[in-house]
């Protein structure tokens, strides 16, 4: 016997693993978020549970620069500061999971190869450290570049990682604003900034141009963004849908991987609401979120002790009343709020009812009663009159009048 056993190839269910690679300014957060929001809103279009509440994560490696983009859709970030070591990156994003993220955006995954801590920062240590050459550095270096892409390849979670591009400039040929062609120095992306085959753990890879932030697809396994080479143009959610629908074809995927005890889950989900909540800036901002983290925490009944679930309700209520404290004017808005709707639905009521008949409709409706509704029918014709006989004379009915006898 050999141990291997042959089975029939089957389209299943897949998760996102999409790069996007440009230079500074291309677009790569911007894009991605919109891609994020696309696969999140198709999919609770297709019967997800919730709403996009709680549903995308960001990490952010970028000095909170993707707060830029907070009205682009609701999403969560954690803020990642050097060092930039496998095991913070790996640590975030297992932040996300158990909170029970959808879409997790790394942002950017360049750092966990070329940052303060990053790999090529490991191997460099150790040749110099320990007296080894550079072969034997990266005997310890690879397998931490693997570790970290296993995690990336094991989260059950979607997920979206922006690189940096290598870039050159090249003098190209244009035509100005007189209409004379002249010669402009132009920023050109290369390879993204991540060791040499890195690429290939992509489903889907795209490259983004610093004009206009336009997609060309490097990579595609999916066969949304056509053939190699091909420009798709600027990402937005449309893309993001188009991705769902893929990803959600054939059979379905096994169960998400263990990601810990109920309690440890819980507590993720906590902590992450309880940021939310506190980084809302409205009023009806924070009700949203408010009510999102509240379910969130109930569904855990099933799993956990009733008790231990309520008291985490209740912690997550007190910060919500602490941070509903910071709006003095809230319950004048929600009063106000709460005064139009009822007028509006007064005005509607009474557009509704009937207008008083008066004596003349109350009297056409007690004939309609008696007679049968065609006793004032415009329909019907009145009866016609017979024609007079041919010899009939206007002038001779005086001789008939009873009066004349």
């Amino acid at each position: 016997m050999s141990g291997f056993e042959i089975v029939r190839a089957q389209r299943s269910q897949a998760r996102l693993r999409l790069g996007l690679t440009a230079p500074s300014g291309g677009g790569k957060t911007w894009s991605g978020l919109l891609l994020a929001k696309g696969i999140v809103e198709a999919l609770l279009s297709a019967g997800l549970p919730g709403t996009i509440e709680g549903k995308i994560g960001l990490i952010d490696t970028e000095r909170k620069s993707a707060q830029l983009y907070s009205h682009l859709v609701p999403f969560d970030t954690i803020e990642m500061e050097a060092p930039y070591t496998v095991d913070r990156y790996l640590g975030a994003l297992r932040q996300f999971e158990k909170a029970g993220y959808l879409v997790v955006i790394i942002d950017q995954v360049t750092h966990a190869w070329s940052g303060v801590g990053g790999i090529l920062e490991v191997a460099e240590k150790m040749s110099k450290g320990q007296g080894q050459n550079t072969f034997n550095a990266w005997a310890t270096a690879t397998p931490e570049y693997q570790r970290f892409v296993d995690g990336l390849l094991a989260s059950p979670c979607h997920l979206i990682c922006t690189m940096r591009q290598k870039t050159k400039w090249e003098m190209t040929e244009r035509q100005n604003a007189s209409g004379r062609m002249t010669k402009t120095p132009t920023r050109i992306g290369m390879a993204p900034e991540m060791r040499q085959g890195f690429e290939y753990e992509f489903t889907t890879l795209l490259g983004l141009s610093v004009e206009g932030n336009v997609a060309s697809n490097l990579k595609d396994r999916s066969g949304v963004f056509g053939e190699i080479g091909n420009v798709v143009g600027k990402l937005d959610e449309s893309w993001g849908r188009r991705l769902a629908a893929w990803l959600t074809t054939g059979a379905v995927l096994e169960e998400d991987p263990d990601l810990g005890p109920p309690q440890e889950r819980m507590d993720a989900v906590v902590q992450m609401a309880i940021k939310r909540i506190r980084a809302a800036e409205t009023g009806p901002d924070l009700a949203r979120v408010f009510e999102a983290c509240y379910r969130e925490v109930r569904r855990f009944r099933a799993e956990i002790e009733v008790g231990l679930v309520e008291a985490a309700l209740l912690a997550v209520k007190a910060i919500y009343d602490e941070k509903k404290a910071t709006f003095p004017d809230l319950q004048t808005v929600y009063s106000q709020s709460a005064a139009a709707v009822a007028a509006a639905r007064a005005a509607e009521k009474a557009a509704a009812k009937p207008a008083p008949e008066g004596a003349q409709g109350l009297v056409a409706k007690e004939a309609v009663r008696r007679h049968g509704p065609d006793l004032l029918s415009p329909t019907i014709e009145p009866p016609a009159m017979p024609e007079p006989p041919p010899d009939f004379s206007a002038a001779g009915m005086d001789n008939d009048l009873p009066w004349e006898d």
